[in-house]
Protein backbone atom coordinates (compact mmCIF):
# COMPACT_ATOMS: atom_id res chain seq x y z
CA UNK A 1 0.00 0.00 0.00
CA UNK A 2 1.18 3.71 -1.16
CA UNK A 3 2.19 5.96 1.81
CA UNK A 4 5.18 7.77 0.62
CA UNK A 5 5.94 8.90 4.74
CA UNK A 6 8.98 7.47 6.81
CA UNK A 7 5.79 4.59 7.74
CA UNK A 8 8.77 3.19 10.08
CA UNK A 9 8.26 5.97 12.70
CA UNK A 10 4.86 5.13 13.82
CA UNK A 11 3.02 2.38 10.91
CA UNK A 12 -0.06 2.43 13.18
CA UNK A 13 -0.55 6.03 12.67
CA UNK A 14 0.42 5.61 8.88
CA UNK A 15 -2.36 2.98 8.56
CA UNK A 16 -4.91 5.16 10.63
CA UNK A 17 -4.44 7.93 8.15
CA UNK A 18 -5.11 5.83 5.49
CA UNK A 19 -8.10 4.08 7.01
CA UNK A 20 -9.52 7.34 8.39
CA UNK A 21 -12.99 8.81 8.27
CA UNK A 22 -11.95 12.17 6.76
CA UNK A 23 -9.80 10.54 3.45
CA UNK A 24 -7.93 13.85 1.75
CA UNK A 25 -6.86 13.19 -1.53
CA UNK A 26 -4.79 10.57 -1.37
CA UNK A 27 -6.31 7.98 0.92
CA UNK A 28 -9.52 8.50 -0.77
CA UNK A 29 -8.66 5.66 -3.14
CA UNK A 30 -8.67 3.43 0.27
CA UNK A 31 -11.84 3.95 1.94
CA UNK A 32 -14.33 1.34 0.30
CA UNK A 33 -11.04 -1.12 0.61
CA UNK A 34 -10.43 -1.31 4.76
CA UNK A 35 -13.92 -2.70 5.57
CA UNK A 36 -12.95 -5.92 3.13
CA UNK A 37 -9.34 -6.05 5.01
CA UNK A 38 -10.70 -6.07 8.12
CA UNK A 39 -14.06 -8.62 7.17
CA UNK A 40 -11.23 -10.77 5.53
CA UNK A 41 -8.42 -10.22 8.38
CA UNK A 42 -5.87 -9.57 5.42
CA UNK A 43 -2.55 -8.18 6.21
CA UNK A 44 -1.24 -4.53 4.88
CA UNK A 45 2.34 -4.60 4.04
CA UNK A 46 3.90 -0.72 3.79
CA UNK A 47 6.59 -1.15 1.58
CA UNK A 48 6.97 2.04 -0.26
CA UNK A 49 10.27 4.60 0.19
CA UNK A 50 10.16 7.76 1.87
CA UNK A 51 11.99 11.05 0.48
CA UNK A 52 14.11 12.56 2.79
CA UNK A 53 12.82 16.23 1.80
CA UNK A 54 10.52 17.52 -0.70
CA UNK A 55 13.20 19.17 -3.30
CA UNK A 56 13.87 16.35 -5.72
CA UNK A 57 10.08 16.43 -6.31
CA UNK A 58 10.44 19.82 -7.26
CA UNK A 59 13.33 19.54 -9.71
CA UNK A 60 11.38 16.33 -10.95
CA UNK A 61 8.20 18.47 -11.59
CA UNK A 62 10.30 21.48 -13.49
CA UNK A 63 12.02 19.31 -15.70
CA UNK A 64 8.51 17.29 -16.40
CA UNK A 65 7.25 20.97 -17.12
CA UNK A 66 10.49 21.97 -18.67
CA UNK A 67 10.43 19.43 -21.26
CA UNK A 68 6.95 20.19 -22.20
CA UNK A 69 7.62 24.26 -22.39
CA UNK A 70 10.76 23.11 -24.82
CA UNK A 71 7.98 20.76 -27.22
CA UNK A 72 5.89 23.94 -26.75
CA UNK A 73 8.57 26.06 -28.69
CA UNK A 74 9.59 23.25 -31.23
CA UNK A 75 6.49 22.95 -32.40
CA UNK A 76 5.61 26.46 -32.52
CA UNK A 77 8.79 27.14 -34.27
CA UNK A 78 8.32 24.28 -36.95
CA UNK A 79 4.74 25.62 -37.78
CA UNK A 80 5.91 28.53 -38.45
CA UNK A 81 8.98 27.39 -40.64
CA UNK A 82 6.68 25.53 -42.59
CA UNK A 83 5.17 28.90 -43.79
CA UNK A 84 7.64 29.34 -46.02
CA UNK A 85 7.01 27.56 -49.55
CA UNK A 86 8.64 25.54 -51.11
CA UNK A 87 10.42 23.47 -49.05
CA UNK A 88 13.47 21.36 -49.57
CA UNK A 89 13.54 18.39 -49.16
CA UNK A 90 16.33 18.78 -46.21
CA UNK A 91 14.50 21.12 -44.68
CA UNK A 92 11.67 18.73 -44.78
CA UNK A 93 13.41 15.97 -43.18
CA UNK A 94 14.90 18.95 -40.52
CA UNK A 95 11.09 19.87 -39.83
CA UNK A 96 10.12 16.25 -39.46
CA UNK A 97 12.91 15.88 -36.85
CA UNK A 98 12.08 18.74 -35.01
CA UNK A 99 8.77 17.45 -34.88
CA UNK A 100 9.59 14.23 -33.93
CA UNK A 101 11.69 15.57 -30.80
CA UNK A 102 8.67 17.48 -29.82
CA UNK A 103 6.56 14.84 -29.70
CA UNK A 104 9.16 12.66 -28.02
CA UNK A 105 9.85 15.24 -25.47
CA UNK A 106 5.65 16.13 -24.55
CA UNK A 107 5.40 12.66 -23.79
CA UNK A 108 5.77 12.79 -19.70
CA UNK A 109 3.70 15.87 -19.51
CA UNK A 110 0.92 14.09 -21.72
CA UNK A 111 0.81 11.75 -19.80
CA UNK A 112 -0.01 13.02 -16.37
CA UNK A 113 -2.47 15.16 -17.99
CA UNK A 114 -4.09 12.00 -19.66
CA UNK A 115 -4.36 10.71 -15.71
CA UNK A 116 -5.66 13.68 -14.37
CA UNK A 117 -8.45 14.04 -17.13
CA UNK A 118 -9.22 10.40 -16.73
CA UNK A 119 -9.57 10.43 -12.98
CA UNK A 120 -11.11 13.65 -12.71
CA UNK A 121 -13.71 12.54 -15.83
CA UNK A 122 -14.21 8.78 -14.74
CA UNK A 123 -13.48 7.78 -18.25
CA UNK A 124 -10.33 6.55 -20.42
CA UNK A 125 -8.62 5.29 -17.21
CA UNK A 126 -7.15 2.15 -18.92
CA UNK A 127 -5.96 4.45 -22.35
CA UNK A 128 -4.29 6.44 -19.87
CA UNK A 129 -2.97 3.45 -17.75
CA UNK A 130 -1.73 1.94 -21.11
CA UNK A 131 -0.01 5.89 -22.10
CA UNK A 132 1.57 6.61 -18.61
CA UNK A 133 2.96 3.38 -18.85
CA UNK A 134 4.05 4.02 -22.51
CA UNK A 135 5.84 7.06 -20.67
CA UNK A 136 7.62 5.20 -18.12
CA UNK A 137 9.02 3.04 -20.75
CA UNK A 138 10.33 6.26 -22.91
CA UNK A 139 11.04 8.43 -20.41
CA UNK A 140 12.84 7.08 -17.29
CA UNK A 141 14.46 10.24 -16.21
CA UNK A 142 10.96 11.58 -15.71
CA UNK A 143 9.81 11.46 -12.28
CA UNK A 144 12.85 8.82 -11.49
CA UNK A 145 13.25 9.86 -7.62
CA UNK A 146 9.60 10.74 -6.57
CA UNK A 147 7.63 7.63 -8.87
CA UNK A 148 10.41 5.19 -11.23
CA UNK A 149 13.00 4.32 -7.67
CA UNK A 150 9.88 3.58 -5.58
CA UNK A 151 8.27 1.58 -8.42
CA UNK A 152 11.11 -0.40 -8.48
CA UNK A 153 11.85 -0.75 -4.63
CA UNK A 154 8.20 -1.60 -3.91
CA UNK A 155 8.43 -4.28 -6.74
CA UNK A 156 11.65 -5.73 -5.74
CA UNK A 157 10.08 -6.08 -1.69
CA UNK A 158 7.21 -7.56 -3.28
CA UNK A 159 9.05 -10.34 -4.98
CA UNK A 160 11.22 -10.90 -1.78
CA UNK A 161 8.00 -11.18 0.26
CA UNK A 162 6.61 -13.95 -1.56
CA UNK A 163 9.44 -15.94 -1.39
CA UNK A 164 9.19 -15.04 2.48
CA UNK A 165 5.73 -16.73 2.43
CA UNK A 166 6.33 -19.69 0.49
CA UNK A 167 3.19 -21.28 -0.26
CA UNK A 168 1.45 -19.52 -3.21
CA UNK A 169 0.71 -16.28 -1.98
CA UNK A 170 -1.17 -13.43 -3.49
CA UNK A 171 -0.53 -9.68 -3.47
CA UNK A 172 -2.66 -6.92 -4.44
CA UNK A 173 -0.59 -3.49 -5.32
CA UNK A 174 -2.34 -0.26 -4.50
CA UNK A 175 -0.84 2.29 -5.56
CA UNK A 176 -2.39 5.65 -6.91
CA UNK A 177 -2.31 5.92 -11.08
CA UNK A 178 0.80 7.44 -11.27
CA UNK A 179 2.64 4.43 -10.44
CA UNK A 180 1.08 2.20 -13.04
CA UNK A 181 4.39 1.94 -14.87
CA UNK A 182 5.49 -0.43 -11.66
CA UNK A 183 3.68 -3.57 -13.99
CA UNK A 184 6.73 -3.18 -15.49
CA UNK A 185 9.10 -3.63 -12.74
CA UNK A 186 6.88 -6.34 -11.33
CA UNK A 187 7.70 -8.25 -14.49
CA UNK A 188 11.46 -7.35 -14.69
CA UNK A 189 13.58 -9.71 -12.77
CA UNK A 190 15.45 -9.04 -9.63
CA UNK A 191 18.85 -8.69 -11.42
CA UNK A 192 17.44 -5.73 -13.48
CA UNK A 193 15.74 -4.09 -11.30
CA UNK A 194 19.03 -4.17 -8.86
CA UNK A 195 21.46 -3.51 -11.16
CA UNK A 196 19.56 -0.19 -12.04
CA UNK A 197 19.59 0.63 -9.02
CA UNK A 198 23.16 0.33 -8.58
CA UNK A 199 23.44 2.91 -11.47
CA UNK A 200 21.94 5.59 -8.76
CA UNK A 201 23.71 4.14 -5.58
CA UNK A 202 25.44 7.41 -5.17
CA UNK A 203 22.72 9.51 -4.30
CA UNK A 204 20.08 7.53 -2.83
CA UNK A 205 21.34 8.03 0.75
CA UNK A 206 20.74 11.96 0.18
CA UNK A 207 17.03 11.15 -1.22
CA UNK A 208 15.61 8.38 0.88
CA UNK A 209 15.24 7.68 4.33
CA UNK A 210 17.47 4.24 4.73
CA UNK A 211 15.18 2.54 6.34
CA UNK A 212 12.08 2.57 4.21
CA UNK A 213 14.61 1.87 1.14
CA UNK A 214 15.40 -1.29 2.81
CA UNK A 215 12.75 -2.71 5.05
CA UNK A 216 8.80 -3.14 4.61
CA UNK A 217 6.16 -3.93 7.66
CA UNK A 218 3.25 -5.80 7.97
CA UNK A 219 0.04 -4.69 9.49
CA UNK A 220 -2.43 -6.97 11.15
CA UNK A 221 -6.13 -6.81 12.01
CA UNK A 222 -7.20 -8.98 15.23
CA UNK A 223 -11.07 -8.63 14.78
CA UNK A 224 -10.83 -5.13 16.72
CA UNK A 225 -7.86 -3.14 16.08
CA UNK A 226 -5.11 -3.07 13.98
CA UNK A 227 -1.64 -4.06 15.18
CA UNK A 228 2.28 -3.77 13.86
CA UNK A 229 3.63 -6.88 13.06
CA UNK A 230 6.48 -8.21 11.36
CA UNK A 231 9.50 -6.02 10.01
CA UNK A 232 11.12 -7.59 7.16
CA UNK A 233 14.59 -6.58 5.68
CA UNK A 234 16.23 -6.94 2.64
CA UNK A 235 20.02 -6.74 2.53
CA UNK A 236 20.26 -6.49 -1.06
CA UNK A 237 18.53 -3.25 -1.04
CA UNK A 238 20.27 -2.12 2.27
CA UNK A 239 24.19 -2.77 1.04
CA UNK A 240 22.69 0.03 -1.67
CA UNK A 241 22.57 2.46 0.22
CA UNK A 242 24.08 2.48 3.38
Amino acid sequence: METSENYLQDPLARLKTHAGKNPTLTTIQYERLFPILETKRLPVYFADVHLVEDKAADVENLLVAGEATLSAYLLAKTAQETKHAPISRRDFLKLGGKAALATWLSIPFMSDLGISASLEMREGRSASAEFKKASHRLHPEARLLIDTVRNIVIAHKEQRLMEYMKSHPHLVTILGAAHVGIENDIQSSAEKRLAFLQTLKPILHKVYTPGTFYRAVRMDFDGKNWQVGDTFEFPELKALIT
